[in-house]
């Protein structure tokens, strides 16, 4: 009962949406409109007003109005007068009334208003989630979490935890807000003026940002984008690591590689932002104690996960160790890097996480291989405990990044630059194509990397960024379906290009059997679950309708526009072949969806 429910709601809406397009646009062009249906069938419920028949139909698949001399367009002559009539009106009530006797450029206004109405309609709909729902009360605030090396906001200085207070003197308290300044910028326009807060300490930064562009490919449709990126997440990295050399002060202590720090002394610590922030007053305070030059030890708690049984390495059992290490030895790596670096006092203050990070002999493991199919490519080349450092020569640093520069086109070999016990090393990877079974999709195929980086797969490798008010709601609420409402478009839009142009197998056409199954199963998940799911399909449908095929609008259209281009309208006889080769695709396009639908439907019944 659900399904059925969700179903008519979401076709009712979308059907209503797209017709009442057809209708304002026609009615105001001065087209007489008979009927105004959803549904196809007989009535269930009929009213007429003025001139028009408002009806809900009994088939819920669709909908249509009726305009006065529509059966004109599809290449069906006028009815002809009888001349055995004895009285007959020679004046037509509703003459010029009729859609054909409406200027060319009328027409393609009347017919594009109702996928026009699609395409707006989602800016209705998704404003109002984004404005109400309770889990919008907080947003992802303006920390950020982690840095990328090989992008701008690394190389101006900035670091992890830093906080962005102004971008080009505007004050910023969330993540949404970077985002719209940094996807609004124009390569080639002057620099970001970006203020910033560091932790830890007491300085703020002044830098200029200037977003670089990151290629990336879509993993359904196959195609390739380049947003801007300044180079950071709001997720923290976990305080996972992997020394960098066996001589190095954590190797030295009885440290192991993915070896992650909870405590610092006797202090807990959550994160590699909160370790190097312990880490960083631990040394601060031994250097303003009275006898400073006494050693003393940084003792590091850490989390170890054990094999039980060699022959089952996936048994694992977390233990806790502490490492000693010492304070002088530290110190004095520090120190010999700040020499070798030749940094004054300021840029010590500065980088003295980074200094920490290194004299510890550490790197964080987020970008490290954890696992590695040993039936792969990858087993050939790479080893766990590997530090990715580059992907076709594009430095990054954090996992997120390395998956997009791999994914991007997939087909073709990647060069690794990686490090291996503190020494770098190029190599060669090619991915593996292979498919899955998905009982909606079918079968669905996917490249292989055939390892696995620790910050995407480990437990807790990224913690949830940290919180704040949502202060402006109504900006906050049309930014996002802005957004949502452009990255749905783009997809479909491939989409849709990728069935024509085989990047998209036709197996993924879906009928109104799938569109019940999903609205069910949406409804039930939640109403912003149910209002995705309308944004989309009104999207789908305002896009196949623009599609050039005779019988859909598109196709009304591309006769219209041809009209104004040559100055006279095609034969009514051409016309009709036309449309009815038209209508015979597009029912042959129902009738495959409907086939896909069916499988989709078995698969679902047999559990594959």
């Amino acid at each position: 009962m659900t399904s059925l429910i969700a179903f008519i709601v979401l076709i009712g809406v979308l059907i209503t949406a797209h017709e009442f397009g057809h209708y304002i646009v026609a009615k105001l062009c001065g087209v007489k409109v008979h009927t105004f249906s959803i549904g196809f069938g007989q009535a269930i419920l009929s009213k007429t007003i003025g001139e028009t028949e408002y009806r809900i139909a009994l088939l819920p698949l669709g909908g249509y109005v009726r305009l006065h001399g529509m059966e004109r367009e599809f290449g069906e002559p006028e009815a002809e007068l009888d001349p055995h009539q004895e009285e007959q009106s020679t004046v037509d009530p509703d003459q010029g009334r009729a859609l054909q006797d409406k200027p060319a450029w009328m027409r393609v206004l009347i017919f594009f208003a109702g996928p026009a109405m699609n395409l707006i309609l989602p800016f209705a709909l998704l404003p109002p989630v984004f404005f109400l729902a309770e889990r919008y009360d907080q947003v992802i605030d303006n920390q950020m979490g982690a840095v990328d090396e090989g992008l701008p906001a690394y190389k101006a200085g900035l670091r992890d935890g830093d906080q962005i207070l102004e971008i080009d003197g505007e004050k910023v308290y969330a993540f949404w807000q970077i985002q719209e300044k940094v996807n609004a910028y124009k390569q080639g326009t002057p620099p970001l003026q970006v203020k910033v807060k560091r932790p830890y300490t007491d300085q703020a930064l002044s830098v200029e940002l200037q977003p670089e562009l990151v290629p990336s490919t879509e993993a359904f449709a196959h195609y390739d984008q380049r947003p801007p990126r300044i180079g950071f997440q709001p997720a923290l990295l976990a305080a996972d690591y992997v020394i960098q050399a066996d001589e190095s002060l954590f190797a030295k202590a009885g440290g192991q590689n993915f070896d992650r720090v909870i405590k610092v002394n006797d202090t807990e610590v959550e994160g590699h932002t909160q370790f190097l922030g312990q880490v960083i007053a631990t040394l601060k305070a031994t250097s303003n104690t009275p006898n400073s030059s006494a050693d003393t030890e940084l003792t590091l708690t850490v989390e170890r996960l054990k094999i039980l049984d060699k022959n089952f390495k996936f048994l694992r059992q977390r233990q806790n160790f502490e490492l000693k290490i010492s304070m002088n030895a530290l110190k004095q790596k520090i120190q010999s890097l700040v020499a070798k670096q030749n940094l004054s006092a300021s840029q010590q203050e500065q980088e003295l996480a980074q200094l920490s990070l290194q004299a510890l002999g550490l790197r964080q493991g987020g970008a490290c291989i954890s696992s590695i199919d040993p039936k792969s490519a990858a087993a050939e080349v790479l080893k766990v405990g590997d530090c990715l450092l580059a992907v076709d020569q594009a430095q990054h640093s954090l996992a997120v990044f390395f998956e997009q520069r791999l994914r991007y086109h997939p087909e073709q070999s990647k060069e690794l630059n990686i490090l291996r016990k503190g020494q770098q090393q190029t190599v060669q990877l090619t991915l593996r194509e292979e498919s899955h079974r998905d009982p909606l999709a079918g079968e669905v195929k996917f490249w292989q990397l055939g390892f696995t980086l620790s910050g995407l797969s480990k437990v807790k490798a990224m913690l949830p960024p940290q919180q704040t008010e949502n202060q402006q709601r109504l900006a906050f609420s049309w930014a996002q379906a802005s957004k949502q409402v452009s990255n749905e478009l783009t997809r479909s839009i491939h989409s849709l290009t990728g069935l024509f142009s085989g990047q998209v197998s036709p197996t993924q056409l879906s009928g109104p059997i799938t569109i019940f199954y999903i609205a069910g199963q949406q409804a039930e998940a939640g109403w912003i679950s149910f209002i995705n799911l309308m944004v989309l399909i009104s999207l789908s449908i305002a896009l196949l309708n623009l599609v050039p095929i005779p019988g859909l609008d598109g196709g009304h259209i591309l006769f219209a526009s041809l009209e104004m281009i040559t100055g006279r309208p095609l034969p009514s006889r051409i016309r009709g072949y036309i449309q009815t080769v038209g209508v015979l695709m597009i029912l042959c396009l129902i009738l495959f969806a409907l086939g896909n639908d069916v499988l989709r439907m078995w698969r679902l019944s047999q559990g594959q």
